[in-house]
């Protein structure tokens, strides 16, 4: 079997899992009859939206987080790949707090919030925090979301660029431009269990040397940009805080330097 065929076997298999046999049946007649499509794009994102009608329930951990069909790709990455968990140790714990830099529709907040203590979810894009409030109420942990509304990294990354924040796809009003510890004090967190981390480049101008609030922090699970900074500079700053770090390449295998698009894991 060739590689992109074990991994069209073991992105179902992951729907299975997570989801259960009608979710992973329904997505590999997606995958069929899209098939042409899917080739074309090079990627699952034809499936992916013909799911989109109903409603999916995933488990994560030991608990079940409910999806709207629209965030199935979303959703399929999060928890069915479980690109954030894909270590040991990473996971989330009923005694943290959780800090989501770049929360999307809230995927990974949603999950934080039903399995941990309480969550801050980060977003510059304003028009998916009507998609965070309306996903937390569909899983009735609201309470614990704090959503922010602003931009990280504002000199780094995909948005740095304003023609490209202003033409991104849920941009509705210009995010305030915020920082780490700025949040820790408005929302008096003094530990940061769990960091989550996906800010499309902005990761090099936030993680960088000198700043002191990593010594806060247990556990990072980061989505990394390589066409934005070096890497090694950002495992580097970790260390320097105590933190031991991780590389994971986009089909989560562990490597020793990230050249394309991959994660860095790091944990006390």
């Amino acid at each position: 079997m060739t590689k992109a065929g074990r991994r069209l076997l073991r992105e179902v298999g992951n729907i299975y899992r997570t989801a259960g046999a009608a979710p992973a049946a329904r997505f590999a007649g997606a995958i069929v009859r899209n098939a042409k499509e899917v080739v074309a794009a090079g990627n699952l994102s034809p499936a992916d939206r013909a799911m989109a009608p109903g409603r999916y329930a995933f488990q994560v951990g030991d608990r079940t987080v409910l999806v709207d069909g629209s965030a199935f790709a979303g959703a399929r990455e999060m928890y069915g790949r479980g690109v954030y968990f894909a270590l040991p140790g990473f996971h989330l714990r009923p005694t943290d707090v959780a800090l989501d830099l770049g929360a999307n529709v809230g995927l990974f907040s949603v999950a934080a919030a039903i399995l941990a203590r309480r969550v801050i979810a980060v977003e510059a894009q304003s028009g998916f925090i009507e998609e965070i409030r309306r996903n937390a109420a569909m899983n009735g942990c609201a309470d614990k979301i704090a959503i922010e509304h602003g931009l990280l990294g504002p000199g780094k990354g995909v948005f740095a660029d304003p023609h490209r924040l202003h033409t991104a796809s849920h941009y509705g009003t210009t995010p305030p431009a915020i920082t780490v510890p700025e949040l820790l004090e408005k929302h008096a967190i003094d530990r940061i269990g769990f960091l989550k981390c996906d800010i499309e480049g902005a990761e090099f101008e936030v993680f960088r040397r000198g700043e002191t609030w990593l010594s806060k922090v247990d556990r990072v699970a980061m989505e990394v940009h390589p066409e934005f900074g070096d890497p090694e500079e950002l495992a580097s700053v970790m260390r320097e805080h105590g933190l031991g770090v991780q590389l994971l390449n986009n089909d989560l295998e562990k490597v020793s330097r990230l050249t394309e698009t991959g994660y860095l894991f790091a944990s006390r």
